[in-house]
């Protein structure tokens, strides 16, 4: 698998549970919604029909190169980002393995088909791979890009998890770079 990271650019980024404009302004165009529980639901590029990613309240949700909102996990924003100004971060993200179509199947890849984590729709390439991630199905066109975040081995080696993420490839091309 080759390796990737994410290039040192300025994003835009909100705190779930924090009163913000933007917020605001995403709940009344339905990108977000609130739920009864007090979670979140963030309507991003990869979801599907009436669910969206499952968010926490001190979760962020971040704004892709096109504008369109995506959520993190508070300990995994705050580990990759550094705070510039206002609502203005520098993503900071270490090497991570990464998958696209037409690269050699590796013992990730079949894992994740194996155990039914990421399922592949040959009839529609447009949600050409699908899996359930941030509480909800989502899916993503056959030029998308998986990402490797971590692979937990077991004491043999073999994998044990994989956490892992789509991102289209558009977005891809302009946020990463190829590693060497």
């Amino acid at each position: 698998m080759r390796r990737a990271r994410k290039k040192k650019i300025e994003i835009q980024a909100y705190r779930l549970g924090e009163k913000s404009e933007m917020i605001d302004s995403l709940i009344k165009k339905g990108e977000i919604r609130v739920r009864e529980d007090g979670s979140f639901e963030v309507f991003s590029r990869e979801t599907n029909g009436d669910s969206g990613e499952i968010a926490q309240r001190g979760d962020y949700i971040k704004l892709d190169s096109a504008g369109r909102v995506y959520p993190n996990e508070a300990a995994f924003f705050e580990k990759n980002h550094v705070h510039i100004k206002g609502d203005f971060y520098e993503q900071r993200s270490p090497d991570v393995l990464i998958w696209m179509y037409g690269d050699p199947v590796g013992e990730e890849i079949r894992y994740l088909i194996e155990q039914k984590k990421l399922t592949i729709n040959e009839e529609n390439p447009r949600q050409y791979f699908q899996a359930f991630l941030w509480g909800t199905q989502l899916s993503a066109a056959k030029d998308a890009v998986i990402v490797f975040y971590q692979i937990t081995r077991n004491e043999d080696g073999e994998i044990t998890d994989v956490d892992f993420n789509f991102v289209a490839r558009d977005e891809f091309e302009k946020t990463y770079e190829l590693s060497c």
